[in-house]
């Protein structure tokens, strides 16, 4: 966010809070985050019958894009020991249970991350403007606030 004297509340704080959130209870690693964020977007429109072929193509390959992540994910996940997260939870459902595979495992963070991106999409428009100048120094913490807010949550379990 930096040091703005007014900034886009919608674009700069609350579009990525569903995101942080979810893939942190997930337990997506931050290092991919960047990958995930760009598919996630265009990822649930493969199902919306309202667009073009062109944008459908685009969506299914960002739906492919996305699962190839999650795969990945899961494989280096298998690799170390047992987090306290939902993959975590997943992945030991699916070893003690025969009927439940990988494949659902995808699905299941696929829609918790896809949930999170309809949220976004629900906001409000126009976003607010928020003039900062008397709120400065918290607005300019946020970051940390909100970081020290989701190690406070994990106490909670």
């Amino acid at each position: 966010l930096g040091t703005p004297d007014v900034f886009d509340y919608r674009e700069e704080i609350a579009f990525h809070i569903p995101f942080i959130s979810i893939t942190r209870m997930v337990g997506i690693p931050e290092k991919y985050w960047p990958d995930i964020k760009q598919v996630i977007s265009t990822f649930t429109e493969a199902w919306n019958p309202t667009i073009s072929d062109e944008q459908r193509a685009s969506a299914r390959a960002d739906s492919n894009r996305a699962i190839d992540i999650l795969k990945q994910i899961i494989a280096e996940r298998r690799g170390t020991p047992q987090q306290d997260d939902f993959l975590s939870t997943l992945l030991r459902i699916e070893a003690e249970n025969e009927g439940f595979e990988e494949g659902d495992v995808i699905t299941l963070i696929l829609a918790l991350i896809g949930a999170g991106h309809a949220t976004l999409e629900s906001l409000p428009a126009p976003a607010p403007r928020v003039e900062i100048a008397p709120q400065a120094p918290l607005a300019r913490d946020l970051h940390a606030r909100f970081a020290e807010a989701i190690e406070r949550s994990k106490a909670w379990r």
